[in-house]
């Protein structure tokens, strides 16, 4: 029996996954600051979308970034009101761009697929944060991490894109050829 599909393109399932894998990722931030959560929402994220065609990877990632940037950006409604509607579908779309650049992936190696997510991602989280005018630099992978600042040491000798690059890296290693990759998350 197949299962009915949102209007979004992705069964009921998926699509809750990936709104729980995106609300994950934004407690990983103040206000609850469950840092940690960040490293399994991406690598959550990854799982979900490392089989899909782009379209559909796509879709998942628009609702991944819609928890993730609800979860994130709920701050913005106070200043802006409904204005802050379209602030949030721009974090979600960055998100939905993510993830069908790592669909499009999904023919390479483990170690090939897992470096082109991390430099995707950070591709992404560069154009988000320093190269547009609306600038989104603070959800980035480290910035979570900041609640405890030896958590974020690397980025003295990596700085902060490749903090975020080895922290991807990690995640699809770990999504794409063995779990236990995702150990060395403990290393951080």
């Amino acid at each position: 029996m197949k299962l009915p599909s949102l209007p979004l393109g992705v069964s009921p399932a998926q699509g809750a996954l990936a709104l729980v894998f995106g609300a994950l990722g934004a407690a990983a931030f103040p206000t609850l600051g469950l840092f940690p959560l960040i490293f399994v929402s991406i690598a959550l994220l990854l799982l979900l979308i490392r089989n899909h065609d782009p379209q559909t990877a796509r879709n998942l990632g628009l609702l991944y970034g819609l928890a993730f940037a609800l979860g994130t950006m709920y701050w913005l409604f106070a200043i802006f009101k409904a204005m802050a509607v379209p602030l949030v579908a721009i974090m979600a779309a960055y998100f939905g761009i993510l993830a069908t650049l790592i669909a499009m992936t999904k023919n390479q190696r483990p170690f090939v697929r897992a470096s082109l997510v991390a430099m995707f991602a950070v591709a992404i989280e560069w154009v988000r944060g320093d190269a547009w005018y609306l600038r989104f630099p603070w959800f980035t992978p480290p910035h979570a991490l900041a609640l405890v600042p030896v958590w974020i040491a690397p980025v003295h000798w990596l700085g902060a894109y490749g903090f975020s690059f080895l922290i991807w890296f990690i995640a699809g290693l770990g999504a794409f050829w063995r779990m236990c990759a995702w150990a060395a998350f403990l290393v951080i």
